[in-house]
């Protein structure tokens, strides 16, 4: 939807005492013309963007190509998508792309073999988004919870967060992926807060890993940090979103500078769901105490938002959700002032970033790939595929 850039004053919503956001731009959210789930904007290591997105076929690829010089002003052709990765026995479901310290990406997707939601797999790409090595997380595991799969690569740990079905007791646990054969748990942590649509990095910069969920569908924030041997060092709660809305989905998250930026969404019921979602940015300082929240979308023409992520690439953040299987993306300019400069290589970056590379590049600091090298594939056969996937791709949480 096309609009004009909003000042970040009038959306700011309060926190702890400051000069000024950290955001010096918000531009509107555009709906890029193609469908599809699980979207996240990434930096093709060249200044431009790719969008991944995910249908039943698999995870897709698309340039993004600039249409103006505003922070949201990108869009697609569907003819340029091509394929990532592709598998239709087990189907994959729910995907989550993070970039290493090198550059490269660890990927993990989900699906079902015996019953729902039983099964994940991994992928490794490189910096130009070729596959490289690939295996199972876990197949055919009744027990666990795999969906909405939080996936870390630092230089601290690679891997994902996993945790029990709803109803079954035991503990969550990360399971480390390396360059072969299936994942294995190195780590066995307390159940809370649910694995499913939360996140974890590693600030390899600062030693510590950092968890982060809800209470509940819906609720106040519920964050942990760990040292590199998985030690709990602390553990807070809090409420960053005012009435009515509660944290829902707090899966986008990054370092930039000295504060943390997480990309959740609101949602004013607390059993999760609905269609009143939208998106919001929270940002901390790297103490985790509150600076500002911001609520992107005032206007109410996002709700619905599902599955938000954030990238960087420079002084531009993107930041990507769907919504009834169309995908969106909203540019956000951040004052580098107001943040702080980046740390040496070695730290929890970008979206998706866990890891090493140069400052201004969000997939671990390293350019973090080309678009994709390889010819492109035919495009998606129709909309044959979208009535199976909104199933999927609209499933919440137990």
């Amino acid at each position: 939807m096309p609009g004009l850039a909003v000042p970040v004053a009038l959306l700011a919503l309060g926190g702890a005492a400051h000069a000024q956001s950290v955001v010096s731009e918000l531009g509107p959210a555009v709906q890029l013309p193609t469908s599809g789930a699980w979207v996240r904007a990434l930096p093709d290591g060249e200044g431009g963007w790719l969008l991944g997105i995910a249908t039943q076929r698999g995870y897709g690829m698309i340039p993004m190509t600039s249409t103006g010089s505003g922070p949201s002003d990108w869009t697609v052709a569907e003819a340029d998508r091509w394929w990532l990765v592709e598998q239709d026995s087990p189907q994959l479901d729910d995907h989550n792309l993070v970039a290493c310290p090198d550059g490269s990406w660890l990927h993990v997707a989900t699906g079902t073999s015996a019953r729902q939601d039983d099964s994940a797999w991994w992928f490794r790409h490189s910096a130009t988004w070729e596959t490289t090595a690939s295996g199972e997380v876990e197949v055919a595991s009744p027990n666990m919870h795999h969906s909405d799969p939080p996936v870390m690569c630092s230089g601290l740990a690679q891997g994902v967060l996993v945790g029990p079905q709803e109803g079954h007791s035991g503990d969550t646990v990360f399971m480390e992926i390396g360059d072969s054969g299936p994942a294995t748990v190195v780590a066995t942590l307390v159940q809370r807060p649910d694995p499913v649509g939360g996140a974890i990095f590693g600030d390899d910069a600062t030693g510590t890993i950092h968890r982060i969920g809800t209470d509940g569908p819906a609720g106040p924030i519920l964050r942990t940090t760990y040292d590199g041997d998985w030690n709990e060092l602390s553990a807070s709660t809090e409420e960053p979103l005012t009435e009515p809305y509660m944290v829902y989905w707090p899966q986008g998250r990054m370092r930039v500078g000295d504060h943390y930026l997480l990309a959740t969404l609101g949602n004013p019921e607390r059993g999760g769901g609905g269609n009143r979602t939208r998106p919001f940015l929270v940002v901390y300082d790297l103490d985790w105490n509150h600076v500002e929240t911001i609520d992107l979308v005032p206007d109410g023409s996002a709700d619905g938002a599902a599955r938000p992520w954030i990238s960087r690439q420079g002084d531009l953040i993107l930041l990507s959700w769907d919504a009834s299987l169309k995908p969106y993306v909203m540019g956000i300019r951040i004052d580098r002032d107001v943040t702080g400069d980046d740390p040496e290589p070695g730290e929890a970056d970008g979206g998706g970033s866990d890891g090493a590379g140069a400052a201004d590049d969000t997939g671990g600091d390293a350019k973090d790939g080309g678009c994709g090298c390889g010819a492109a594939a035919a495009p998606a056969g129709g909309l044959a595929w979208l009535g199976a996937l909104a199933l999927v791709g609209w499933r919440r949480r137990s």
